[in-house]
């Protein structure tokens, strides 16, 4: 019976367990692809040899992709050069193999990454997963589920080491795949409370013309934020966050807990009108929106908001000291905190990094 390359490696992989490049134990070609059930085969510059699906390189890579159209094994058997593209770099064989100038890590992380029926490949270290950021635009990585994966695979890195990811990718030739990478690790970035006494090595790698981009980018986003959220605008600030919660915003303190001098700071000014359900809840609200705002002016990302509970608890405490506030106040809390870091991430994804 004919098995299907397709049919063959959604079975034979189940139960595959998440590979981690750079692993010194980690042995290649790692499962499936040392199983010659496929309809091309990768060998790397080191001689490891790969099976893969064509289908799925295909989906993957735009390059693998034109090669493919036109890689037809030649009818005399011999070798032969396929594509004014692919012949610049690949050299495909009679039998179906084609020759990468890659190392077996490198090409392992590639069809890993091209064959969605595998979890992801996870990098021991920001050093092991920088020769698979040299190929991501040299392969053209940009098509849905490889771009997922390729960014699901870097997040570790945009989370933990974003300042270096930045600084890497920066030092790619200009295009999409460094522009679009840039992006992410300055986005990255934001969390960063004090960028300026972060340093990192590749830093060395760039300009100071680079590195004020992500400077700048960072103060527009900064800007952004204060400019929308300290409004005191009824129609922006309902526009954002629905009627209920700027009435909030808006309404007076409650009467057994009036709003002393301590708690409107300058903060966040905003008028007082009315209440909201007959409680006026306003001063535990009003203070846990001001901390938040003062505390995105510092550190201007999404997870800024998620990670306040420092702030959330502070709100909790002024609100415990009113019965009719303690008890709306321990619900609604938590659900504007949602809500307000949606708020955030549509406001930053507004911003671009600028030319300058």
């Amino acid at each position: 019976m004919t098995v299907s390359g397709a049919e063959k490696s959604s079975s034979d992989c189940e139960g595959s367990t998440a590979l981690t490049i750079g692993d010194d134990s980690t042995k290649l070609p790692f499962t499936p692809f040392d199983k010659p059930f496929v309809d091309i085969v990768l060998r790397s510059s080191d001689g490891i040899v790969f099976h893969a699906l064509q289908s799925y390189l295909s989906d993957a890579s735009q390059v693998f992709a034109d090669m493919f159209i036109v890689a037809q094994p030649p009818p005399n058997g011999v070798d032969a050069l396929v594509g004014e593209q692919a012949a610049q770099q690949h050299h495909v064989y009679a039998a179906n193999e084609v020759g990468m100038q890659e190392t077996g890590d490198v090409i392992q992380a590639l069809v890993s990454i091209s064959h969605p029926f595998l979890p992801p490949p996870t990098f021991a270290s920001f050093d092991a997963i920088k020769p698979f950021l040299d190929i991501w635009p040299k392969y053209g990585l940009w098509r849905d589920v490889a771009l997922e994966r390729a960014m699901s695979a870097l997040e570790p890195f945009l989370r933990d080491e974003p300042l270096r990811v930045y600084a890497y990718v920066a030092q790619f030739s200009p295009g999409e795949a460094a522009s679009h990478l840039m992006k992410e690790a300055a986005r990255a970035c934001l969390r960063i409370p004090n960028l300026l006494q972060v340093d990192a090595p590749e830093l060395d790698g760039i300009s100071i013309h680079t590195y004020r981009r992500l400077l700048v980018y960072r103060q527009r986003c900064v800007s952004q934020l204060a400019g929308t959220l300290k409004t005191v605008a009824w129609g922006a600030l309902r526009g954002l966050f629905g009627t209920k919660w700027t009435s909030k915003m808006n309404s007076g303190s409650c009467h057994q807990f009036p709003l002393t001098s301590d708690l409107s700071d300058g903060a966040v000014r905003l008028y007082a009108l009315r209440t909201w359900d007959g409680l006026a809840t306003d001063s535990y609200f009003r203070r846990y929106y001001g901390s938040m705002i003062s505390r995105l002016l510092e550190v201007p990302h999404p997870t800024t908001v998620s990670d306040g509970q420092e702030e959330l608890d502070a709100a909790l405490r002024v609100a415990a000291a009113c019965p009719s506030c303690a008890s709306v106040a321990y619900k609604e809390l938590p659900n504007f905190r949602d809500v307000l870091e949606k708020v955030v991430d549509g406001l930053i994804s507004q911003v671009s990094m600028v030319e300058l």
